[in-house]
């Protein structure tokens, strides 16, 4: 994705404007949802672009190999819980379905943990003729996607059609926008923050790993792997001031909201001080 001027409104709600010309995996002619695709990593997805909107809608992930959509709610955050494998759309059985298996599911979404409810018995009567593609999922705590979770082999359940698992999701992780910049490629670069109508970085005082899984969970990455970069890592050019200083984050929290930081625009850097990130993929 190429710099955009300062003021430039979000790249994000520009990805959403032109994504219903995208068709994922598995769209037959005659599917009248609407189909949404997130940044895949250089900005985070942090809102939904029509929570309004009476369509049927559903919503996609890039968190993981693993492919997850809702679909049958009358809103993005809220449907039956579908997976692709195998060049194959199915179910997700609800045997064993919890809050936690939703939770997991809403953070591979965008959404945050908290307020994330299991539907069970097919709660959005779900018409679609597919097979069940997992079974028995268990999910630890704070894990970052289903692949983490144990569940029955692929194609393997014992389920009935009514018992597909679905999940209502709270709002969005945070209003907060961020982006990478300068990096060779979209998982790593400059953490670049949007606040009061402009652009700004972010100051690498207190900056480490932790601050680092952060960022890299908001933008659709997982937290495992994250590497912290200072001094300006990516060398990057650009004139912005610097909006946050001081970051300070706890183990796990979901965004830099979240984190103890300086009042905004307040800072005591030097232009080689900007922090960045290299998150896995």
């Amino acid at each position: 994705m190429k710099p955009d001027a300062e003021n430039e409104e979000p790249l994000h709600v520009k990805c959403y404007q032109t994504s219903l010309l995208a068709s994922p995996p598995g769209k037959s002619d005659d599917d009248d949802l609407s189909y949404y695709f997130p940044s895949c990593g250089t900005e985070a997805h942090l809102q939904s672009p029509s929570p309004e909107n009476p369509m049927k809608t559903h919503k996609e992930t890039c968190i993981t190999d693993l492919q997850i959509r809702l679909r049958d709610g009358q809103k993005m955050l809220e449907g039956t819980v579908e997976v692709f494998h195998n060049n194959t759309w199915g179910f997700v059985c609800d045997d064993g379905w919890s809050q936690r298996e939703a939770e997991v599911v809403c953070h591979m979404l965008g959404y945050q943990r908290s307020g994330a409810k299991a539907l069970r018995d097919n709660g959005f009567n779900s018409k679609h003729i597919y097979v069940y593609l997992l079974d028995e999922v268990s999910c630890k705590a704070n894990v970052s996607t289903l692949d983490d979770c144990s569940h029955s082999e692929w194609g393997q359940h014992d389920c009935l059609t009514r018992e597909k698992a679905g999940v209502i999701c709270a709002e969005a992780i945070s209003d907060l926008k961020i982006r990478l910049r300068d990096g060779p490629n979209r998982f790593e670069g400059t953490v670049e923050v949007f606040h009061n109508n402009k652009w700004g970085y972010v100051c690498d005082d207190r900056w480490s790993q932790r601050e680092a899984e952060v960022v890299c969970h908001m933008l659709g990455y997982q937290r495992s792997g994250a590497r912290a970069v200072r001094a300006n890592g990516f060398y990057s050019k650009h004139v912005y001031d610097y909006l946050l200083d001081d970051v300070s984050c706890q183990a796990n929290v979901s965004t830099l909201d979240d984190c103890s930081h300086s009042e905004w625009g307040q800072h005591d850097c030097l232009p080689n001080e900007k922090a960045g990130v290299i998150c896995a993929h």
